[in-house]
């Protein structure tokens, strides 16, 4: 642009002031924009990794988090029992903070790409680290103890949500290809594995063992597709939810207990 250019717009500009086309704005106007700018992405980074490090834990409170290493029926039942509803809120959440972070220099500067991709490998390290603290677990016991109104639903939800065809147990006898495993419930299972079961090469099933089983129940008998052993912080997890008179496993309301398949006495 020629310095005559430049002049010619600077008249247009002053004449559309002067005639009130235009208004100036105060300084505090843009500074309250940008403190609001600042406020709503902070606020938006928060809650997404708050429900990034949600998911983590319930998916490993259920167990579907381990489900996709048992084969393409474990991947299957990871993409049929997953948290979706906060899973769909969390790429909301990305897009809201997106389009606020795009506000900034240092993003519009840049490929659309670049930012948004920053955005999410930055929120998924921050939400599974978070994960790792005891939070979510305080607030597990809080809603268990009605003491959480706002959030006290949705972790209560998860905390009952029961899958026929994975089972948590403390591993009491072995033998051969079967083994026997005590719920917290007092339920004893029996668990028959075969050459297309799978496991780690490194799993040793023994006595007092905390596993998850993957597999179809018919009454007592688990004809297992998968078995892992509980990683430490779920098996911390799964002790907080023992009940009286009962070994470790995942707590199960009664009316979903009256729903598990029962085997038909021989007649």
């Amino acid at each position: 642009m020629t310095k005559k250019d430049m002049q010619n717009l600077k008249e247009k500009l002053l004449y559309r002031i002067e005639s009130g086309e235009m208004c100036m704005k105060p300084k505090w106007h843009f500074m309250l924009k940008s403190v609001l700018a600042v406020a709503g992405a902070l606020l938006a980074f928060v809650g997404l990794v708050y429900l990034i490090s949600l998911i983590v834990f319930v998916l490993r409170l259920t167990g579907i988090a381990f489900v996709p290493e048992f084969g393409s029926a474990g991947l299957l039942k990871f993409f049929l029992a997953a948290p979706w509803l906060l899973i769909l809120l969390a790429i909301i959440f990305v897009i809201t903070l997106e389009v606020l972070v795009q506000r900034f220099a240092f993003a519009y500067q840049k490929p659309l790409l670049y930012s948004l991709i920053g955005v999410i490998v930055i929120s998924l390290v921050s939400g599974y680290l978070f994960s790792k603290t005891p939070a979510h677990q305080l607030m597990l016991e809080m809603a268990r103890n009605k003491q959480a109104p706002l959030l006290g639903s949705v972790y209560r939800n998860y905390d009952e949500q029961l899958m026929a065809d994975l089972h948590f147990g403390t591993v009491t006898e072995v033998k051969d290809d079967q083994f026997s495993v005590t719920t917290n419930q007092g339920e004893t299972l029996e668990i028959e594995m075969n050459e297309r079961t799978r496991h780690s090469d490194a799993l040793n099933i023994r006595p007092g063992t905390e596993l998850i089983i993957f597999g179809d129940r018919d009454g007592r008998a688990v004809r297992a597709k998968g078995v892992k052993e509980l990683p430490e912080d779920v098996r911390t997890i799964l002790r907080q939810n023992r009940q009286p008179g009962g070994v470790q496993g995942l707590r199960v309301p009664q009316r979903q207990l009256r729903e598990l398949p029962t085997r038909q006495p021989a007649i």
